[in-house]
């Protein structure tokens, strides 16, 4: 992220930008969340997992945070994190998730959910299989401002 005359840029992959200038919106600089919270381990994208997961460093353990496609992010998932409050992940709120996911696809919007653990110790063994679960989906109820402006000079609708 780069900030030149009052206007902030993004480089790299689409998706990626707009998830840096969506915290950018709430005053959440990524150049320092990267210092403060330095990545030690990925695991790349994979088309048959549709996840990616990274681990970072924090000052009392690391944290595992897990992005992809929120179908199947939600089955790696056993707590939702709404607004500050964490709740076991239940049926009746994962059918609220899908269908919003379902209308946000038939907008023709790009979908993707993310979700996290701490742990005290870095992992020693990296399979997906084990990092990649009882994950906490994070979720916040808000107007996503960003979003709208996006979808309006694109010419969707929200």
């Amino acid at each position: 992220m780069q900030e030149e005359n009052g206007i902030v840029q993004t480089l790299g992959e689409p998706t990626e930008s707009a998830i840096v200038m969506r915290g950018y919106d709430d005053n959440i600089n990524k150049n320092l969340l990267d210092m403060n919270f330095p990545r030690v381990k990925e695991i790349p994208f994979d088309s048959a997992r549709k996840l990616m997961t990274t681990i970072h460093k924090m000052e009392t353990g690391y944290r595992i945070i897990t992005k992809g496609a929120p179908d199947v992010l939600l089955t790696k998932c056993n707590k939702d994190y709404n607004n500050g409050n964490i709740k076991e992940l239940n049926n009746i709120r994962i059918e609220q998730i899908k269908k919003e996911n379902k209308a946000m696809a038939e907008k023709a919007l790009r979908v993707l959910a993310v979700a996290y653990q701490d742990i005290n110790a870095m992992p020693n063994n990296m399979d997906p299989n084990r990092i990649e679960n009882n994950l906490v989906f994070v979720r916040t109820y808000r107007n996503d401002r960003s979003s709208t402006r996006r979808c309006k000079r694109s010419g969707k609708n929200m």
